[in-house]
């Protein structure tokens, strides 16, 4: 798929949502939201990125901001590709779809996120090089993720009363009532194992779990003397790590059971868990 053909629809959105999630910034930063969004619908994406990168650096960190950086950067490839213009494409979208509350943006920078990766493998297929750029999560914290922590905390409460309820009322009650009440009692208790793991996990995520996108074109991994790895494929862009350690300018990450240096500069990190 060529990258023109993954901005027509896109582009509409980026104007509806722009205004969607800036109400903690100010009026100035507000104004330089707009013009970005103007400059990215008027085909100027270069001006659109210096904006958008600057509001980033202001702190702001908004759904609608990194969703239409994402577009921007995606814009400039279309235009005149610069190096890491797409790898900085996936890691905005990534960013967003962990920054939103909205469906139908998340399923939108899914979708753009996964279509640019293809662009990448193509072009990384074409050479012979590896194309894989994610890696399946364990079970558990995938399954783990189809709730936020706050949630699955709220569920492992209420199983915990259904519990006291069915236990009660198996020593209340006879006959066909106390065998429902028995197996409420069994069927909330392995309910509290699930929902209790599930909030273990998601709050060890959220405390250690450190994900990151590399941003540079092609990364080739190193040992922990930062001597390069000859028999380690080279990451590309748009690559999912995980990050284990940063030390004196470079990161170790984790990525399809493969354990390496990376330089900081070629990576950045996606918000944590919530």
């Amino acid at each position: 798929m060529k990258i023109q053909k993954l901005l027509v629809a896109p582009l509409t959105l980026a104007a509806l949502i722009s205004l969607a999630a800036t109400a903690h910034a100010t009026p100035q930063q507000e104004e330089r939201f707009k013009g970005a969004v103007a400059s990215l619908t008027a085909g100027k994406p270069e001006e659109a990125v210096l904006a958008l990168e600057a509001l980033r650096d202001d702190g702001i960190d908004d759904a609608s901001v990194s969703f239409d950086l994402g577009l921007a950067y995606l814009s400039r490839a279309r235009i005149a590709e610069s190096p890491g213009d797409l790898g900085r494409a996936v890691f905005s979208f990534e960013e967003a779809k962990s920054l939103t509350h909205s469906d139908v943006l998340h399923a939108e920078c899914t979708r753009l996120a996964g279509e640019v990766r293809s662009v990448i493998a193509k072009r990384r297929a074409r050479l012979g090089q590896p194309t894989d750029m994610e890696e399946a999560p364990p079970p558990s914290r995938a399954f783990s993720t189809i709730l936020p922590e706050d949630n699955w905390a709220e569920a492992t409460l209420a199983c915990a009363a259904l519990l006291f309820i069915g236990l009660v009322l198996r020593d209340r009650t006879s006959g066909r009532v106390k065998v429902a009440s028995s197996i409420l009692a069994a069927g909330s208790g392995l309910l509290i194992v699930i929902a209790g793991l599930a909030t273990s996990q998601r709050r060890s995520d959220r405390l250690s779990l450190e994900e990151a996108i590399v941003v540079a074109d092609e990364v080739r991994p190193t040992d922990e003397k930062h001597i390069v790895l000859a028999d380690a494929p080279a990451l590309a862009a748009g690559t999912r790590v995980r990050v284990t350690d940063r030390r004196a300018g470079y990161a170790e990450v984790r990525t399809h059971g493969q354990i390496a240096w990376v330089p900081e500069r070629t990576i950045l990190s996606l918000p944590r868990a919530n």
